[in-house]
């Protein structure tokens, strides 16, 4: 089992296919997104909204709905012969979908499993990859401060794991 919890964040008002994101970085661990934003404010700006009543001082708030991509990318030097994804239930807070490689897998796809407790879900993801590198990526509607990718996702199978550089 290798467990995915390190994540490129993009940030996108319109949708994940917009020009330019709001927020770009690398190596944000799974938590809510505003804890998320939290930890990056000391490097960027964040997209905000700001208004007041008359009177009042000036109120600061997300400016949701945006689409975030949290996005890792897993060489593989031989496809294993069965690979899952799995998750817990709760792991993605708001709606969302995952890409293997481009790949598209809804909630739909996921069954219940058990890999270490009996919330998981999970989908077999083996026909997706490749030799070589293989992206992942889970796109979530942020609609709240609690959304996002907020527990780490595994993938499972019959292989060795190692990290290089």
């Amino acid at each position: 089992t290798v467990r995915l919890d390190t994540f490129r964040l993009s940030v996108h008002n319109g949708g994940p296919d917009a020009a330019a994101p709001l927020i770009e970085a690398d190596n944000v661990p799974v938590k809510t997104f505003i804890d998320q934003c939290a930890d990056l404010t000391a490097s960027m700006p964040l997209p905000v909204n700001m208004g007041q009543l008359f009177g009042t001082p000036q109120r600061i708030a997300m400016a949701y709905p945006l689409a975030g991509r949290y996005s890792v990318e897993v060489e593989m030097l031989e496809v294993p012969d069965a690979v899952r994804i799995v998750m817990d239930q709760g792991a993605v807070s708001g709606e969302w979908t995952i890409r293997v490689n481009d790949n598209i897998l809804n909630a739909s796809c996921f069954e219940s499993v058990f890999l270490y407790d009996h919330m998981n879900i999970g989908c077999d993801i083996t026909a997706y990859l490749q030799a070589g590198m293989n992206s992942i990526s889970v796109e979530v509607e942020l609609g709240h401060d609690w959304d996002g990718l907020v527990d780490a996702i595994y993938l499972t199978g019959s292989f060795d794991a190692g990290f290089n550089g």
